[in-house]
């Protein structure tokens, strides 16, 4: 650094009002969906007692989200993406609201948890470019590495804290509550995106392109001429496909482990800690030289990871397990 450079400070992007007040905001928001998304696997199975009802969540928000994912990220780069993210932002809280009240009256119902969750990944599927394209325009452009690593970081907080704090408030029987907590976490996000100032939005304003059905042909164009990233990406979406242990959590905490809700809260965030401590790892290690051996291997250890927790019956071994399985999911 040239000593009349001046000293940006350890977290530079937090020095813009627009984006910390995001930051914070996706922050509340993240910590409530995260135990959201843990209470609904926990209260369908507690509903049906049916692993096939389990599976079916994942299901219910494959199909809207794989339907929709392509029109969400051109309809990010045509139109107001402040205004994309207060509707998204809305859905989501209304459909905690839902959540909370029909528990709350004892009237839901797997299927009612189904269609709430299909609305919300539909929801997702333009609410996630929006976001990702708008917070760019929140920092100087030499601060977004930065804006970037300190929103990966917070979601990645989230999937450890929000299962943790879902599993205690589950073994109270406070279900309604969770989703309450949820709907309301999403007042902080409508909160900062208000705050944006218009002078920022000139800036969004100038990037967007119209939609069309050419642009949507071209990305995919120039995603399948790029066979190492069309098969990095299948690979893992094989393993993952096939191997994913988190659908079936709140049967191995109920009838295998016998951990009740706040073990399955505690096997939630299990991956989570070992996906955060692979990352930490990475990230102060020198690169990669051979990725393609390294994915491979981290992929043959995830198969390992989750076959070992499936053989498992004791708590320990599991929580390892499943940590075993983050790292090698993230390296």
């Amino acid at each position: 650094m040239q000593p009349d450079e001046p000293q940006d400070g350890r977290f530079p992007a937090l020095r813009s009002p627009a984006f910390r007040l995001l930051w914070i905001g996706l922050t509340v928001s993240a910590v409530g969906t995260k135990m959201q998304d843990t209470t609904v696997r926990w209260h369908v199975y507690g509903l049906t007692h049916s692993m096939v009802a389990l599976g079916l969540i994942g299901l219910s928000r494959f199909i809207p989200l794989f339907l929709c994912s392509l029109l969400g990220g051109a309809i990010a780069d045509a139109k107001d993406r402040r205004r994309i993210l207060l509707i998204t932002q809305t859905v989501f809280a209304a459909g905690a609201a839902v959540l909370a009240v029909l528990t709350a009256r004892g009237v839901i119902s797997a299927v009612s948890i189904y269609a709430v969750n299909a609305v919300s990944a539909a929801a997702l599927a333009f609410d996630s470019p929006a976001r990702q394209s708008l917070i760019p325009n929140l920092v100087p452009r030499k601060h977004f590495s930065n804006a970037a690593s300190l929103t990966s970081t917070a979601f990645k907080a989230a999937t450890v804290v929000g299962p943790y704090v879902a599993g205690s408030l589950i073994q109270r029987g406070s279900l309604a509550l969770i989703y309450g907590i949820n709907a309301v976490s999403f007042v902080a996000v409508l909160i900062a995106l208000l705050c944006i100032k218009p002078e920022l939005m000139e800036r969004e304003k100038s990037e967007r392109s119209p939609v069309n059905f050419a642009g949507l042909r071209d990305g995919l164009k120039f995603v399948w001429g790029q066979p190492i990233q069309v098969w990095a990406i299948s690979l893992d979406f094989l393993a993952s496909f096939f191997s994913s242990a988190e659908a079936l959590l709140p049967v191995f905490a109920k009838d295998v482990l016998k951990v009740g809700a706040r073990g399955y809260g505690l096997l939630t965030a299990a991956s989570a800690v070992g996906s955060v401590a692979a990352g930490s790892v990475m990230a102060f290690r020198r690169p990669v030289v051979r990725q393609g051996l390294t994915m491979l291997s981290a992929v043959a250890v995830y198969g390992f990871a989750t076959l070992l927790f499936g053989m498992s019956h004791l708590f320990w071994l599991s929580l390892a397990a499943l940590a075993l399985a983050g790292a090698a999911d993230t390296t």
